[in-house]
């Protein structure tokens, strides 16, 4: 397993890792997700619906937020707590279908500084005009998930505009690098 990791963070290609490694694709995509380190690219290629809107909600991410570092692609190590950074701010993006009962869910491992959410408009819609929010670390519990409804203090008090969305983590960020000095 070791050596799938090993092939896919040199190469960064999924379907260079079937061919070094000769094993069917299923079995390199099953250790790669383990392991937290399938791409974003190739979340949305070769994942199953729910992580390519994942890795979906990555790339809008990257687009609203340039400067951003994707930690997978830049650092080359597993990284399951963030997805990005920006400064020192270890960020955790995430994507949540419209339920049927009227609610978003999400499931947090571990706790990363911020949480972006992607909240899929109305049933279908997924990720054509979303709904984002920012969660702050200290207001994630992990491994609890959690469920917004449109009435809830998360939904109402997280809320921000997408064009509004790279400059609030800015300020989180500059925030979080003061603070530290």
């Amino acid at each position: 397993m070791k050596k799938i990791v090993d092939v896919y963070l040199e190469t960064n290609d999924f379907m260079e890792v079937v061919r070094q490694t000769g094993l069917p694709a299923f079995k390199v995509h099953m250790v790669l997700l383990q392991h937290g380190v399938l791409a974003i690219n190739d979340k949305v290629r070769y994942g199953s619906r729910a992580q390519k809107l994942g890795g979906q909600a990555e790339a809008l991410f990257q687009r609203l937020v340039p400067k951003a570092v994707d930690s997978n692609k830049f650092y080359k190590v597993n990284t399951p707590v963030y997805d990005f950074v920006l400064g020192q701010l270890k960020i955790n993006v995430k994507y949540s279908s419209y339920r049927k009962d009227g609610r978003w869910g999400f499931d947090f491992r571990k706790k990363p500084d911020m949480g972006v959410l992607f909240l899929e408009r109305e049933k279908g819609m997924e990720l054509k005009n979303p709904y984002i929010l920012i969660i702050p670390g200290n207001f994630i519990q992990i491994k609890k998930t959690l469920s917004i409804s449109k009435s809830s203090l998360f939904f109402n008090g997280f809320a921000v505009k997408r064009e509004d969305l790279a400059q609030v983590l800015d300020d989180y960020a500059t925030l979080l690098r003061e603070k530290k000095n």
